[in-house]
């Protein structure tokens, strides 16, 4: 079976009694930025995929749910939360879309909280909070990229030839239709 490199530091450095040291605060950092592998990822004016690790406020607390005595001793919960208005690390567009797309997740001083409690690792659920906002923000900046463009000539050939293909159908829908109520109530 294969581990990760994430479990593999992580068990080596619980077993030295260090959380994050240096090497793990640069696995942290590695985290924080965009994987270059990431197909998925595509540049955004609104986000350029790299969350500055000092420009969230990072925090840790007693998870709940089962776990036994682990549980009630060590805190694995992390929360990850960063001041929309003052981040300069994304686009005044992608920050108002925010707002109105997850006001849920705003605290009262429009704080984006973000929360991870899945594994019973730190260092693994603090990872997993930075890979949530990170995509939170590409889905956001995304939507705001391609989304809300105006559409091509060819989009809109393509929408008019499906516009006109539908029309069709349902007239021949409608005509069939027409067709079985006549035949019903035909005299023979």
């Amino acid at each position: 079976m294969e581990r990760s490199y994430l479990s593999i530091i992580r068990t080596n450095f619980m077993k030295q009694g260090h959380l994050l040291t240096s090497l793990g605060r640069s696995l942290l950092q590695r985290h924080c930025s965009t994987s270059l592998t990431d197909p998925s990822y595509r540049s955004s004016p609104h986000f350029s995929g790299h969350i500055p690790p000092d420009g969230v406020k990072k925090a840790f607390s007693l998870s709940g749910g089962p776990g036994g005595q682990h549980v009630n001793k060590v805190a694995t919960k992390a929360e990850i939360r960063f001041d929309i208005t003052t981040a300069d690390w994304i686009s005044k567009d992608l920050k108002a879309h925010l707002m109105k797309k997850y006001p849920y997740r705003l605290t009262k001083t429009n704080e984006l909280v973000i929360e991870s409690a899945k594994t019973r690792s730190q260092t693994e659920n603090l990872t997993d909070c930075f890979t949530k906002l990170r995509n939170l923000l590409m889905e956001c900046a995304y939507e705001l990229d391609y989304l809300n463009r105006k559409p091509s000539e060819a989009d809109v050939k393509i929408l008019e030839k499906r516009a006109a293909e539908n029309a069709k159908r349902r007239r021949e829908e409608k005509r069939r239709n027409s067709d079985k109520r006549r035949d019903r109530s035909a005299v023979y």
